[in-house]
């Protein structure tokens, strides 16, 4: 019986991979689901608020239409803290009245509307160029960041040197100049949410004649221009409407969300025509006294903010603009605070550092781990897509930030999913390292508002579906794929210098990568020439034609060509496993130029992503890409007069 139980057990074919048991016991999956349920929990839960304190997370859950969108205040904080200096949180000096430490966004921006005189001294705006801080004066310090106050001195010195950098085309400024117009930008942004939230001096008539009547009657006209002027720069708008507006008109006094003082001259002047012939029945705006009377209460005891806040949620409860958007902007609020995507990306670099130590020791246990402490990040990291196409009503991918979001979770699906074939950790290593950079490169895009309102050519909910989801897929099995052959030659290098005697164990991983990475690119050409396809018929359908050599649509079709060569050049035997690992890496440039490098070129129709920054940044990647290939053809070539020498 013994002989038989011998012959009958299976033998592992020569040059097979060890792959780790699977019976390793519950604990290290009821380990790694703990941990990312511990990293969960405390995030997403809503702290409660003291009764002796001010409630500021309460204030920033109502709605404010800006940009375009409603959005959570504390959605329009933030954005506005990360324009002026890059956080999305201030640090108050002990130096004067007012709040000390840290400030949230909140606060800040309920301060900024209310003319606090604590805000001026709030260092908000960041100033790097020496250039910059000369003009106004100001030595460089640690964290570069400066208050309003500080800069008052060189406001006038400023406007003269814009002017003169408006005589000059924007692309031959200098860099001098690009300096100053960004803080200037900055400064123009925090002077409209001061100005469209004072509260304007009404006219007072003084007399019964015509002289006097005059009077009043242009110092109204100057409000309304004055209020025309910052509506044109659309400041966030709190004060809700009284009314709907009708799809397809325009929106008037009563059916346009407003900043304070746009609204307390529309209701100046509609008190005034009331009862006139042709003019709607004048109707006070609940919500108008309500968050004057908030605002008067930034800067007073915490009951009377309170008390101030829960009346202003009163008068706007039953307006029918505000009952279909406030529970997304309350939600938008938690989801800030919450920030799965950052906790998705710290998890990831830990799943990435235990993969590299499973190589080392420990691979069955860790592996083991890994594998759960993925799938746990992953559904937080679905949790995030979801979260975002719950608030903007739209598919996964709307812009560069979404794209990054969307790429690392199809990266990571993907990487567990080649995992779950081979059990040999290189899944696990390229799905953690797929998600980290991923989240990384979306942590350097998240500069503003990530759900920004779609361009009109780009509002198309069936194309969004289909072209822009397929091509993205595209790009990250493209990604994936240099990863995967990244990883073929980091671990040829490797194993000929720290096991050179154990060639056919590294030859079994090399055809496990090697197959891998195959399947892959068959996945990539097979979804990046689809999405091409459907990005020519939407061309067709927005822009009357189905190409245009545009540097994106140029770049999507690199993409196709360059993996059918990757795949063709494989079939007709020009390249082996290892030239197929570095063509691969070769699709990383090809990508990341269609990705990013054609938005930088700022011509053509779909030159609607320019990111500053962004070109030095890649060309950084572009280099290391380059350094891999160098070192797969370095080893190639070490590699042949062994061969022909053991021949």
């Amino acid at each position: 019986t013994a002989g038989r139980s011998r012959r009958g057990r299976r033998q592992p074919r020569e040059g097979a991979v060890d792959r780790p048991a699977s019976g390793t016991g519950w604990l290290p999956a009821a380990l790694a689901v703990g941990l990312v349920i511990a990293c969960v929990l405390p995030a997403a839960r809503t702290p409660s608020t003291p009764a002796e304190a001010a409630d500021w997370r309460g204030a920033g859950t109502l709605p404010v239409l800006h940009e375009g969108r409603i959005k959570a205040l504390d959605t329009v904080a933030r954005n506005t803290l990360q324009l002026l200096g890059g956080r999305t949180s201030v640090t108050m000096p002990d130096d004067g009245a007012g709040p000390h430490g840290r400030v949230s966004a909140t606060q800040w921006l309920l301060g900024v509307m209310a003319g606090s005189e604590w805000v001026g001294r709030a260092p908000v705006f960041r100033i790097d160029a020496f250039e910059v801080l000369d003009l106004f004066d100001l030595t460089r310090r640690k964290g570069h960041r400066y208050a309003a106050a500080e800069l008052e001195q060189g406001r006038e010195a400023l406007r003269e040197q814009i002017a003169a950098a408006r005589e000059v085309p924007p692309e031959q400024r200098s860099f001098v100049q690009k300096k100053y117009g960004e803080i200037n930008e900055k400064l123009m942004a925090y002077d409209l949410l001061r100005f469209a939230y004072e509260t304007p001096e009404l006219p007072q008539v003084t007399g019964t004649d015509e002289a006097s009547r005059r009077e009043a009657l242009e110092q109204i006209r100057r409000l309304m221009q004055g209020a025309r002027m910052l509506e044109d720069n659309h400041p966030p708008a709190v004060i809700p409407p009284l009314e709907m507006a009708d799809d397809g008109e325009a929106a008037g006094p009563t059916t346009k969300w407003q900043a304070i003082y746009p609204a307390v001259v529309t209701a100046v002047v509609a008190r005034m025509l009331d009862g006139r012939e042709g003019q709607p029945e004048y109707r006070l705006n609940p919500a108008l006294l309500p968050f004057t009377e908030l605002l008067g209460a930034v800067d007073g005891p915490p009951a009377a903010f309170n008390a101030a806040l829960a009346t202003y949620r009163r008068s706007i409860a039953d307006l029918p603009a505000v009952q279909p958007v406030a529970p997304k902007a309350a939600f938008e609020a938690w989801l800030n605070g919450f920030n799965p995507t950052d906790i998705a990306k710290w998890l990831y670099v830990f799943a990435t550092v235990l993969c590299f130590t499973s190589f080392l020791a420990w691979h069955g246990p860790l592996n083991r781990f890994v594998s759960w402490l993925l799938l746990g990040t992953l559904v937080l990291h679905t949790f995030a897509l979801a979260a975002r196409i719950y608030l903007t009503g739209r598919p996964p991918v709307v812009n560069l930030y979404s794209s990054a979001v969307f790429i690392g979770w199809a990266c990571v699906l993907a990487g567990l999913g080649l995992e779950s074939l081979h059990r040999m950790g290189i899944g696990n290593l390229a799905a953690s390292l797929a998600g980290a950079l991923t989240l990384m490169v979306a942590y350097g895009l998240d500069t503003g508002d990530t759900m920004h309102v779609l361009q009109a050519v780009l509002d198309t909910q069936f194309w969004l579906s289909t072209h822009v989801v397929t091509v993205t897929l595209g790009y990250g099995a493209t990604f994936l794929a240099g990863l995967l052959g990244t990883c073929a030659i980091v671990h040829r290098a490797w194993t000929e210098r720290v096991r050179p005697d154990d060639a056919t164990r590294v030859a079994a991983v090399q055809d496990r990568l090697y197959r891998m990475t195959y399947g892959v690119v068959c996945f990539a050409l097979f979804f990046s020439f689809i999405g091409t396809v459907l990005g020519g018929l939407w061309a067709d359908d927005s822009w009357g034609r189905f190409w245009g050599w545009d540097p994106k649509e140029n770049g999507a079709l690199m993409i196709v060509l360059w993996n059918a060569a990757v795949l063709h050049a494989r079939w007709d035997r020009w390249i082996g496993p290892r030239g197929f690992a570095l063509f691969a890496i070769a699709g990383n440039i090809i990508t990341a130029w269609s990705w990013f490098g054609t938005n930088q070129l700022g011509i053509g129709l779909h030159s609607y992503g320019f990111t500053s920054g962004v070109l030095m940044l890649l060309a950084g990647y572009v280099a290391s890409q380059i350094l891999l290939i160098a070192i797969g053809l370095a080893l190639t070539r070490s590699a042949a007069p062994a061969a022909r020498a053991a021949a």
